[in-house]
C-alpha cells in the first residue's frame, strides 16, 4: 500500500524565565502523488515547518520584538 499523504508536526519549548515558557509549534501535510519522491519531499517539508516556528518565534518571544522594533 502506497502512502497518499504525509505529515510532519514539530514542537519546540523555549525556557523564557523562571517557571515560564514559550512554547512554538508547527505542522504540515501534503498530498503525495503517483511517482513523488518521499525522500526529496520529507526535507522541503521541513524546511517550510522552521520558517513557520521560525516566524512564530519572532512573533511571540519577548527578546526578539524588542529587537525588531
Amino acid at each position: 500500500m502506497k502512502p497518499k499523504e504525509m505529515t510532519i508536526f514539530v514542537s519546540r519549548t523555549f525556557q523564557l524565565q523562571r517557571f515560564e515558557s514559550l512554547k512554538v509549534e508547527a505542522g504540515l501535510t501534503v498530498s503525495i502523488d503517483e511517482g513523488d519522491d518521499l525522500a526529496e519531499l520529507r526535507p522541503q517539508m521541513l524546511a517550510e515547518i522552521r520558517k513557520s516556528l521560525s516566524a512564530a518565534y519572532r512573533a511571540n518571544h519577548p527578546s526578539a520584538r524588542n529587537r525588531s522594533s
